[in-house]
């Protein structure tokens, strides 16, 4: 801020048409450095809270897809919880937090266990598991730890002073505000209720008789439950608890309201102190939005509250608090800042009190206004942080304002704490005067003219340390106040603001009756992956949400796990997650509220669309789930299947046509579509894979020992086979994700399996005719970056490999064929002539981001080969050549990243026959005579 225009030697502030300087450059690291974090982990262990925040990488994804991304992350983390927005849903406001990516930042908690035994290296240990998964960088913009933030006062001392027999008493304890000239300033303003000012500290006493007037009063007042101003928030009169999520606004302490009281306690009111912008004659002098961040069940929500003001109107967000180490910046305060910054509201810091010069965020970041404190007199505080960053100076030692009732209801405080509020205060006055839509640029600047030189009784130390100098209040107001004669306040502001009443309501504002709360935090711990995350949508046929009525999500062998409601309008969603290993039915709950008639809800299976279960106010329902068995066979094998079509009649099962299973059809656990009612060859139904084992009429699903049907299957001829080699990063096997394998034109049996659980697993794909063209498809699980596939020769050449999901053809393989039960005369098989080598790089080293090679024969449909480069730096493939006299085509498709691929096709020899980067839509070399033949682009 010290960059801001200056008024010229004439006096004459300057009017930019711009708003605020310039940003530094990004000081916040995307990847935090992880041995800094492990040093404060040993020195202050309880300042890394036991939470991970990330921000999702940028893409086109829908809410849903967001967060089970998420879900992914906290599952790789080991997370005990799900992972939740660190944002929450705006109502209104939401269309703004998307087009700032703050929807993208979710975070998750640490198992309580492993904090409880070394502190912040579990938070630590999380993020780093997170790091070191190599499918896992792309996922993610930026990643850090929770850092608990404190507030900036010095000791609180509660010693009262005599009273002073005046209109305010208590104004004669309080000759700080003479040190800076305030009685002055209030000759031309005691300030405006529009001005709107944000404090976000520990809360305030609601009920202090010095904290009546200048109140911020929201629409929602009217206490029934329900967000009526579609904010995101219920009932936030006068602010929020963002910390203990509630509209209580006292925290912890009197830090917060001492620092709301400086800012604007009531003045002229005959009672206690003055507020900096506390009214006069009866008239407020600004609107105190409170958001509490440290309360009285935990410390949270700091960078929700900066976003909250933004929302809400705030014109200055006042900050006494800020963290216990230099150079600790959360990526998500940084977002949160900018978001306000860009708003337009002028957002203070306090400085910090480390008697350092080192850079203590968040006041050292640029747009932010940074105050450092000094004594009455203009001597630095002893324990102020100083540096070239600071903006201003104001008093910070033995300041005089509110307490709450409970600690004696005024007292001194010390710190840049209570330099913050002084500033805040001040710049309220000045937009009272200049107005709330005064160019920020001259604000700021005259600011800086009018500040006091305190450089003569203060050391070297401090050279340049302390801003401008000591804030000047009445030669501020002055430097604001618009040219005109005519005051821009003139008119006596009405005794309410006029957003008191709240917006006219047709239904009653009784307290609801359900004791549920509107949100919380899970109770359960599920340290894996969901099976399956529900959607619950929510109806409201009148429109206002759903009046105090709440659902519970719950595990049947514990405690809630999940709870919300509609919270306003006439739809809403919200995903409800099961764990099957954990519980195999979770019951559903919606209980009453004031317009019960008009609440109707469903809750649908996420990729079918199915419904699971339906209702309206005061009921419930009950969603199983199955763990499928591990297979009667080995789940590296896939047995030979039969044709996909209904078993011959001349046998029936001898169990019963079993057509659900939980309530469902089977063709409803086939939740892709793409095996309906098919089964292998053994009788088992395909859809086991999906956790639900049906008997269905076409398939018995235990394989007969004897069984006259088996004997009458047809089974065609197996010419050869190929090895598929599976594998999973994480070690859990698939989770949910299947492979197919089958002739292309359907003529003959397909084969389908899984990687049921580990690291690794292989099976034996059946070539029936080498001749033809064969398709290898594998759908998607749940953690699809986790799987790799590589399908191989007998002599172990690669012919295709990918990962999940991906569909791919393989034609005129190198299939030689295998002795099989039943000897058939094998059809002719292609011999490899030669093998050329493909060698790729990849200039980041994160591989090539889904940009795949095909090296094809030239004017043939069939691929031979299919790849990429998986991940790191550069790696390398066998490319066969099976006639020499047959020309070749390379192509490489473009991926995330493509500038940074690059490869070349070389001989045995090392000769350098091709090479290209992505995307390369053909090159072709003609094996005759090792020719070099560019083909035209698409």
């Amino acid at each position: 801020m010290r960059a801001a225009l200056l008024a010229s030697l004439l006096g004459v502030i300057a009017r930019c048409e711009g708003q605020r300087i310039p940003r530094r450059p990004l000081v916040s690291p995307n990847i935090p450095n992880v041995p800094k974090l492990r040093e404060v982990a040993m020195t202050r262990p309880d300042e890394i809270a036991p939470e991970v925040k990330f921000k999702l990488s940028a893409s086109e994804y829908s809410d849903y897809e967001l967060f089970l991304e998420a879900q992914a992350i906290a599952h790789v983390a080991g997370a005990e919880s799900e992972a939740r927005r660190v944002f929450r849903h705006a109502g209104k406001n939401e269309a703004k937090h998307v087009a700032a990516g703050l929807h993208r930042w979710y975070k998750f908690s640490v198992p309580a266990a492993e904090y409880s035994a070394v502190k912040g290296h579990a938070t630590i240990d999380a993020l780093e598991r997170v790091l070191n998964h190599s499918d896992m960088r792309t996922h993610f913009e930026s990643i850090e730890p929770g850092i608990r933030p404190r507030m900036k006062a010095e000791g609180q001392p509660t010693s009262q002073p005599t009273a002073f027999d005046i209109n305010d008493p208590l104004l004669s304890s309080q000759p700080h505000y003479d040190a800076v000239n305030i009685p002055e300033a209030w000759e031309m303003s005691g300030g405006s209720s529009e001005v709107i000012v944000q404090v976000i500290d520990s809360g305030i006493d609601e009920d202090h008789p010095d904290l009546q007037v200048n109140k911020w009063v929201n629409d929602d007042c009217d206490d029934d439950g329900v967000d009526s101003d579609n904010n995101g928030y219920v009932d936030d009169c006068n602010g929020y608890n963002n910390a203990d999520d509630s509209n209580s606004l006292l925290g912890d302490g009197s830090h917060g309201t001492h620092c709301a009281g400086t800012v604007a306690a009531d003045t002229d009111n005959g009672v206690g102190v003055a507020g900096v912008a506390g009214g006069k004659n009866g008239v407020a002098g600004a609107s105190l939005m409170i958001n509490t961040v440290f309360g009285k069940e935990d410390t949270d929500g700091f960078e929700d509250a900066l976003v909250y003001g933004a929302d809400n109107g705030a014109h200055i967000s006042s900050n006494s608090w800020g963290y216990v180490s230099p150079d600790v910046f959360p990526a998500t305060i940084q977002d949160a800042i900018d978001y306000a910054v860009d708003a337009g509201v002028y957002v203070v810091f306090a400085a910090g009190n480390d008697a350092d010069d080192g850079n203590w965020y968040p006041g050292a970041y640029e747009p932010v206004i940074a105050v450092a404190a000094a004594d009455d007199s203009g001597v630095a505080a002893s324990f102020t942080n100083y540096g070239d960053w600071i903006d201003i100076t104001a008093p910070g030692v033995n300041v005089y304002s509110t307490y709450t009732l409970e600690d004696g209801s005024y007292g001194y405080m010390s710190g840049t704490s209570m330099a913050c509020p002084h500033v805040s205060g001040i710049l309220a006055l000045g937009l009272s005067v200049g107005g709330v839509n005064s160019d920020q640029s001259s604000i700021m600047g005259c600011l800086d003219q009018t500040a006091t030189d305190i450089s003569d009784v203060n050391s070297d130390q401090y050279e340049d340390g302390l801003g401008p100098g000591m804030v000047e209040v009445a030669g501020f107001v002055q430097c604001v106040k618009p040219p005109s004669p005519a005051p821009t306040i003139s008119a006596v502001p009405t005794s309410k603001p006029t957003t008191a009443s709240p917006t006219s309501t047709f239904y009653p504002t009784f307290a609801p009756t359900s004791s549920a709360p509107t949100t919380s935090s899970p109770t359960l711990s599920p340290t894996v992956a969901a099976d399956v995350c529900y959607v619950l949508e929510m109806d409201d046929s009148y429109g206002d949400g759903w009046n105090g009525a709440d659902w519970t999500w719950a595990a049947n062998n514990s405690s809630v796990f999940k709870s919300g409601t509609l919270e306003d309008g006439s739809e809403g969603v919200a995903y409800l997650c099961a764990w099957w290993t954990d519980s195999l039915c979770y019951g559903f709950e919606v209980g009453s509220g004031s317009w019960d008639s008009e609440i109707t809800w469903v809750i649908k299976h996420p990729i079918t669309g199915a419904q699971e279960a339906s209702g309206g106010a005061s009921s419930t329902a009950e969603i199983c789930g199955f763990v499928s068995p591990k297979p009667t066979s080995s789940p590296t094998l896939t047995p030979v299947p039969s044709p996909l079509s209904p078993a011959p009649t001349t046998s029936s099962p001898t169990t019963a046509c079993a057509s659900t299973c939980f309530s469902q059809s089977c063709d409803y656990w086939d939740v892709y579509g793409t095996i309906d009612g098919q089964c292998d060859y053994y009788g088992n139904l395909l859809e086991d894979f999906y956790g639900c084992n049906c008997v269905g009429c076409q398939c018995n699903h235990m394989p007969p020992t004897l069984s006259p049907t088996l004997s009458k299957v047809p089974t065609p001829a197996v010419d050869s086979m190929l090895t598929l080699s599976m594998t999973d990063t994480y070690g859990d096997g698939w989770n949910g994700a299947y492979w197919t394998w089958q002739q292309t034109d359907g003529a003959t049996p397909a084969d389908v399996g899984t990687l049921e659980g580990g690291s690794v697993g292989t099976a034996q794909l059946n070539v029936y005719d080498s001749g033809e063209c064969y398709t290898m498809t594998v759908g998607t699980g749940t953690y699809d970056y986790e799987i790799e596939w590589t399908i191989t020769d007998k002599n172990g050449y690669q012919m295709l490999t990918g990962g999940a999901p991906t569909e791919l053809e393989l034609c005129n393989h190198n299939a030689t064929a295998f002795p099989t039960a039943a000897p058939t005369t094998p059809a002719p098989t292609m011999e490899v002539d030669q093998m050329l080598t493909l060698k790729m790089w990849d200039s980041y080293g994160d591989g090539w981001n889904n940009a795949m090679f095909t090296w094809a024969t030239q004017g043939e449909s069939g691929h031979i080969m299919i790849d990429t480069l998986s991940y790191g730096s550069s790696g390398s493939h066998q490319l066969p050549v099976y006639d020499p006299d047959a020309c070749y085509t390379m192509e490489v498709s473009s991926g995330s990243w493509a500038y940074e691929c690059s490869w070349e096709i070389q001989t045995a020899l090392g000769d350098v026959l091709l090479e290209g980067g992505a995307p390369d839509y053909g090159q072709v070399i003609c094996m005759s005579n090792l020719t070099f033949v560019p083909s035209p682009a698409p």
